[in-house]
This record gives structure tokens, sequence and C-alpha cells, in this order.
């Protein structure tokens, strides 16, 4: 999966297990998710790497993740 972006939504209900699975396998995962407390329990438990309230950013911050920049 290396250089793949993946888009899922709500990661927090299934415990991370989509973003970490993209992650672990080489891919970048943007997950779209609408309840801020699971947003940040993910990312205190490093299921998540960062959160970004603007689509615009998101989008830049896996598209240079992909590019491994």
């Amino acid at each position: 999966m290396a250089g793949r972006i993946v888009l899922t939504a709500g990661p927090a209900a299934w415990g991370g297990a989509q973003p970490l699975a993209v992650t672990l396998n080489g891919g970048v995962a943007l997950c779209i998710e609408v309840d801020p407390h699971r947003a940040e329990r993910r990312l205190e438990t490093r299921y998540i790497d960062t959160i970004s309230t603007s689509t615009d950013d998101a989008v830049s911050l896996v598209v240079a993740a992909a590019k491994g920049t």
C-alpha cells in the first residue's frame, strides 16, 4: 500500500483498526470522524497521528505523507 491514500469514515467507533491497518501496511489513511471526543481518544492512543478540522489541510497532510515528504 506504499504511496496509497485510503479514505474512510468513523474510525473511532471501530477502535481505530482501519487507520492502524492502513499505516501498518505502508499506506496513508484519511479518516473522517464527526465526534471530536472519539477523535481525541484515538489520537491519545496513537491510532491516528494528527487531527485537522480543515479539509484542505487534511488533504495536504495525506498527500505529503503519501509522497514521503
